[in-house]
């Protein structure tokens, strides 16, 4: 009986084995967004400000593409975070300023951090684009920058 119940459980876990190394994987986070970047102290080049070329926008974009700045801070984040993107169709500036909001609970206090500013914008077509982000040289703290399609 021992080596049955042995038996049993070896074999169910192949079984869970094979279906979760088998399953599709849920891509949702790769694919929620068109552009990342995660900015610390030495993502900035010499001069302090980080700069990249992608691409962006769609050919099935029947007029435009809504786009929309998400951003993962903390308390350390630059305090104000200009980004600029620039190419053929488009020109987009936003000076953003970094916003704690104190949240209280029974037994404790602390701050939620985001960026305050213009986050939406449009592309018509398929596009490349230059984004710089000039940290207004407080590059010491981290903030992930993120576009999704609206």
């Amino acid at each position: 009986m021992k080596k049955s119940s042995l038996a049993i459980v070896g074999l169910a876990a192949v079984v869970i084995a094979i279906v979760v190394l088998g399953s599709p994987k849920d891509n949702t986070q790769d694919s929620d967004y068109v552009y990342h970047v995660n900015l610390s102290e030495s993502k900035y080049g010499e001069s302090g400000i980080y700069e990249e070329l992608f691409e962006i926008g769609d050919q099935s974009c029947q007029r435009f593409c809504d786009y929309k700045f998400r951003f993962v801070p903390n308390g350390d984040s630059p305090q104000t975070l200009s980004i600029s993107i620039y190419g053929d169709n488009i020109s987009f500036l936003e000076n953003f300023e970094l916003v704690g909001t104190s949240v209280e609970t029974d037994i404790s206090q602390y701050y939620t951090w985001d960026y305050d500013g213009q986050k939406s914008f449009q592309v018509s077509g398929l596009e490349n684009v230059k984004i710089t982000i000039d940290p207004h040289e407080n590059t010491k703290g981290t903030v992930s920058v993120y576009i999704n399609q609206e």
